[in-house]
């Protein structure tokens, strides 16, 4: 193949590929790069162990997604520790997620501020065998954990540009359901970063502009439904609508739980609310035991009303005494 349409196809990958990396279904070979302040401090020291030691090569910022109607994706005020001020988290989302609109609660929850982790990589093409990038890379969660060992390792230095080793990850699936990633392998010698690659890397602000509060509102823009005035929150709404019950009676002021007599209840319970009721509570408590009856020669359905009569007043008593005692009178 021609120089020509070697260099016309690296100009063809790197413009379908964009400015960010994805894993592709297949074997993926990679190349971690130095960030863009290692280089230019190995420009003025000549030293690529220190310039890579003084330097991370990856970033971890918040950032918001799906923000305003463009649903643009711009960096969060807040560190990935939660310290921090952001206009879009304290201004907006929060009284978004206290409306009672469903869909202002359904938009402030896509607005929620997410971790995000990014290194920028060289890319090793399968059919040309050449190499491409850089790109940014926007490691998935369930591989940032491996990435950051192999950054962390006091063996092997994986971003040193003529020291560095090659990476290579398989991807199974295509879908966000059946999507399976392999162990990141590495090569066993390591290899130089092509020159072209190197001094095209580009600063972190290219992944996304440091926070800006106007560049948040810009982005949060107009046309989106004012959030001022909305109604209280949903909890305070439902304190609202209940109601605190009306106390009751303990059940001992009922007397006896085996007590059938409904009519007797009442008049207790009205005993202990109004003042005229325990007047008269004490007029009937001073007055005599009702006499038994003179034994007469009747019938023996008149007997068992006369005996009815008898037992009536008894429960009364039974009832008053259960119910009332020395410090529950008010006299």
């Amino acid at each position: 193949m021609a120089d020509w349409k070697k260099n016309l196809e690296k100009s063809y990958n790197r413009k379908k590929q964009g400015k960010t990396w994805k894993i592709t279904e297949g074997e993926n070979t990679f190349r971690l790069l130095p960030p863009k302040d290692a280089i230019l401090h190995y420009k003025d020291n000549r030293d690529w162990n220190e310039a890579c030691t003084a330097f991370a090569p990856m970033l971890e910022f918040m950032a918001h997604r799906d923000v305003g109607a463009d649903k643009k994706f711009i960096r969060s005020g807040k560190d990935t520790d939660g310290t921090g001020k952001c206009w879009l988290t304290d201004k907006v989302i929060g009284p978004l997620l206290a409306s009672n609109s469903r869909s202002d609660r359904a938009i402030a929850e896509r607005m929620q501020p997410q971790e995000q982790f990014v290194v920028q990589v060289a890319v090793l093409d399968r059919v040309s065998k050449s190499w491409s990038g850089p790109y940014f890379w926007y490691v998935p969660k369930t591989l940032q954990a491996h990435i950051i060992s192999l950054i962390l390792s006091t063996r092997r230095c994986y971003d040193h540009p003529l020291k560095g080793y090659n990476l290579t990850i398989t991807r199974t699936g295509t879908g966000q359901r059946d999507t399976r990633y392999g162990s990141i392998e590495t090569d066993e010698t390591s290899s130089k970063v092509d020159f072209g690659i190197l001094k095209s890397v580009r600063p972190w602000t290219d992944v996304t502009p440091l926070y800006n509060e106007d560049d948040q509102k810009a982005a949060w823009g107009d046309d989106v439904p004012e959030i001022e005035g909305e109604p209280a929150p949903r909890r305070n709404i439902k304190r609202k609508r209940k109601r605190k019950p009306e106390p009751e009676p303990d059940e001992d002021d009922f007397g006896d739980d085996t007590d059938d007599g409904t009519d007797d209840l009442s008049e207790e319970e009205d005993t202990t609310e109004d003042d005229d009721d325990l007047e008269g509570f004490e007029e009937d408590e001073s007055e005599p035991p009702p006499k038994k009856p003179v034994k007469k020669k009747a019938s023996k359905k008149s007997a068992k009303k006369a005996s009815k009569r008898k037992s009536e007043p008894e429960e009364e008593d039974d009832d008053a005494d259960a119910d009332f005692g020395d410090d529950d009178l008010p006299f």
